[in-house]
């Protein structure tokens, strides 16, 4: 009995052991697997803020586009006898772009003039007998009816040809090709596209603290990013009236192409505003922006951390960045650095410039 008694509690303290074990191993690799708080400070370069007058004069970049630009459909049926251009071509207004046979549809037309014909003669016929009593009023309505008819079908077959026989809309550049000679088209068939790059739409977003300083028809001077130095001369043609998700207006500016500099659609550019007047306000290097300007944000130092401040900018240039809230005057801003920090990283300044 003694003997097994002894067993007993043998079995019992090697199990108390082992979970004693376990529990110590558990807590050593809870520990091991735990977040570290790093005690190291992140080097930053910052700016301090301070409000200063800033022009009221502003630019902003945005993309070129055409001034027209229209996908040419199909308006008949039949097949393509004659094709007159290729993908890059550029046309004039009223070109011959493409035609179908015409055969069947001159043959149709040359019948519903003739019926036509037939239909007026008549009529007039029938006028002349009713004066005699030699025809009754219900045969000149009849023959009133089938000449409305055969006008008609005149006009139809005489718009069926219209249509066979496609034509540029305006002068431009061929920038899509849809049709082969040979190919059988439909109503709705697409043809070609076209694009009008004379006159070109710079198209822009406008914060909301700049919209009063620019109305419609207000001259602008445009650059594009590609021929530095070359300004072209615009005009505002349009101030949205609903803001995008950044809360910045659309705006359009029209912008007359340079036949040795030309403007091609999808490039980038700047629009500069002129204003008279000064106003304050902060700005802040757009290096130290964080995210995009549909989403801005920055990282200032506070008690020698980094803390995440979303905030609302105005203009915007290559350079800076106009803040109207989110920012007060003293504030260190990180413009360097940002890509090693989060929300309470600890940071340490290697250098500051009073902005």
């Amino acid at each position: 009995m003694k003997r097994k008694i002894i067993i007993v509690s043998v079995i019992i303290l090697v199990c108390v052991a082992g979970l004693m074990k376990l529990y110590v191993n558990k807590k050593q690799i809870d520990a091991d697997s735990a977040p570290r708080i790093s005690k190291v400070s992140v080097p930053v370069f910052v700016e301090t803020v301070k409000e200063s007058k800033l022009d009221n004069s502003f630019s902003v970049n945005g993309t070129f586009d055409p001034a027209r630009e229209i996908a040419i459909i199909s308006q008949t049926q039949g097949k393509i006898v004659s094709l007159n251009f290729n993908n890059g071509d550029f046309v004039k207004e009223g070109q011959i772009l493409a035609s179908c046979d015409l055969e069947l549809l001159e043959a149709q037309k040359d019948l519903a003039n003739a019926n036509l014909d037939k239909c007026t003669n008549d009529l007039k016929k029938f006028r002349e007998m009713l004066q005699t009593k030699a025809a009754t009023q219900q045969q000149i309505d009849e023959l009133q009816l089938a000449l409305y008819n055969a006008q008609a079908s005149y006009v139809t077959v005489t718009k069926q040809i219209e249509y066979s026989i496609i034509k540029a809309p305006f002068s431009g550049y061929i920038t899509g090709k849809h049709i082969e000679k040979g190919s059988m088209i439909m109503p709705g068939t697409p043809v070609a596209e076209m694009m009008d790059i004379s006159t070109m739409k710079f198209n822009a977003g406008i914060a909301e603290s700049d919209l009063a300083k620019i109305s419609n028809n207000q001259d602008v001077k445009v650059v594009a990013d590609i021929y530095e130095g070359f300004t072209y001369a615009g005009k505002i043609k349009n101030i949205g009236m609903k803001a995008d998700d950044s809360r910045r207006f659309p705006v359009e500016i029209e912008v007359r192409n340079n036949v040795s500099k030309p403007i091609r659609s999808g490039m980038f550019g700047m629009a500069y505003f002129t204003s008279e007047g000064t106003h304050n306000a902060i700005s802040i290097p757009r290096t130290a922006l964080v995210g995009s300007i549909k989403d801005p944000a920055v990282y200032i130092v506070e008690n020698d951390k980094a803390r995440k401040k979303p905030i609302k900018v105005g203009s915007a240039s290559e350079k800076s960045i106009e803040v109207i809230e989110g920012l007060k005057a003293g504030d260190k801003v990180v413009i360097s650095g940002q890509i090693n920090l989060d929300d309470n990283t600890p940071v340490a300044i290697s250098n500051e410039k009073a902005q």
